[in-house]
């Protein structure tokens, strides 16, 4: 299973890397790339996720505490969750992958650093994410110099 889960990262990678190897893509991602970061941090960091349900007249009263949004005529109703361990890991992925790809070393350290920082989920949870952000990030993840500041608090 491991190994399959290895497989499949270096994969994704190899799909990140040639998307960033062309001109064309690499300046449409440049341009939003603080971005899409930050949001896949913020994610990782708050954990939740965003859900929604129509209502019926007889359900919405006991949502009263809930936001409720009219969309296409229908009554809706949003709720703040808690991502699962999945959702989590898989941002965490993507975040590290996209961060290697761009040459982002200095965010992924600030982003760990962040998602530590917080103690917002099990043990199990931050461990599984801080290994992938160590896997996907590499050797430089490991080299102080660069980044003394992030890595000592």
């Amino acid at each position: 299973m491991l190994g399959d889960f290895i497989r499949n990262l270096n994969l994704f990678a190899e799909h990140i890397n040639e998307v960033l190897s062309d001109a064309v893509a690499r300046s449409v991602v440049a341009e939003c790339l603080d971005e899409l970061l930050s949001s896949i941090q913020d994610f990782l960091i708050e954990g939740r996720v965003m859900l929604y349900a129509n209502l019926s007249f007889e359900t919405s009263a006991e949502f009263d505490s809930r936001r409720h949004v009219i969309i296409d005529v229908s009554d809706v109703v949003l709720t703040h969750e808690p991502a699962s361990a999945d959702l989590l890991v898989a941002s965490s992925i993507v975040l590290g992958l996209i961060c290697a790809a761009a040459d982002r070393t200095g965010f992924l350290c600030e982003a760990a650093y962040n998602i530590f920082r917080m103690h917002r989920y099990n043990t199990s949870v931050v461990l599984v994410v801080l290994h992938v952000f160590a896997y996907v990030g590499g050797d430089k993840m490991f080299t102080l110099r660069n980044y003394r500041l992030t890595m000592l608090y």
